[in-house]
C-alpha cells in the first residue's frame, strides 16, 4: 500500500512539475501519456481475489482473468521467508498494486506472481514445473478447501 502510495503521487507530481516547467513543447503531453499508460496497465492487471472451484483456480485481475484447471496442478503448499530471500522481479510489477509477473530466486526458480503482498504465499507446481505464487488472506483455509473439493465455489480474498 505505502509503495502504491508514493508512486501514485510522484506520477502524479512529475505529471504537474513537467507542465509547470516545460512550456509550449509536446514533452509534458508525451510524457504524461506514457506515466498514465503504465499506471493504467498496472491496475488493469493487478490480481483482485482468487476463486477455487472443483475444476479450477481462477485469479481475478480487473481486466480479464486467470483460469489454472485443477487437473494441472501437481501441488500447493505455504512459502516461508527463507524460500523467497534474493526474490528479484525478472518482468513485473513489485509493490504498485501489489506483486505480479515474472519473477525469480535461487532456491525456487523462475516463478509467476498473481500477489497482493509479499506475505502469506502460497506455491502452486503445476504437472509441466511452472510455479505459480499468490497471497490468498486465508492460506491455510485455502489450502484446506483445494484438498477438500466440493461443488461449490469458493470465493478467496486476496
Amino acid at each position: 500500500m505505502i509503495i502504491t502510495i508514493s508512486v501514485t503521487v510522484m506520477f502524479a507530481g512529475g505529471i504537474v512539475l513537467q507542465y509547470a516547467v516545460v512550456q509550449e513543447t509536446a514533452v509534458p503531453s508525451i510524457v504524461s501519456l506514457l506515466l498514465l499508460g503504465i499506471y493504467i496497465t498496472t491496475y488493469v492487471f493487478r490480481p483482485l481475489y482468487y476463486v477455487l472451484t472443483v475444476h479450477a483456480l481462477i485469479i481475478h485481475r480487473p481486466l480479464g482473468k486467470v483460469v489454472i484447471e485443477r487437473s494441472r496442478i501437481r501441488s500447493v503448499g505455504l512459502l516461508d521467508d527463507q524460500n523467497t530471500n534474493g526474490t528479484i522481479r525478472t518482468f513485473g510489477v513489485g509493490g504498485v498494486f501489489g506483486y505480479f509477473g515474472r519473477f525469480s530466486n535461487v532456491s525456487i526458480g523462475n516463478m509467476t506472481w498473481y500477489a497482493t503482498r509479499r506475505k502469506k504465499l502460497v506455491l502452486v507446481l503445476t504437472q509441466d514445473n511452472q510455479k505459480i505464487i499468490i497471497t490468498p488472506d486465508e492460506a491455510e483455509t485455502f489450502l484446506a478447501a483445494f484438498h477438500q473439493p466440493t461443488t461449490e465455489a469458493t470465493p478467496v480474498p486476496g
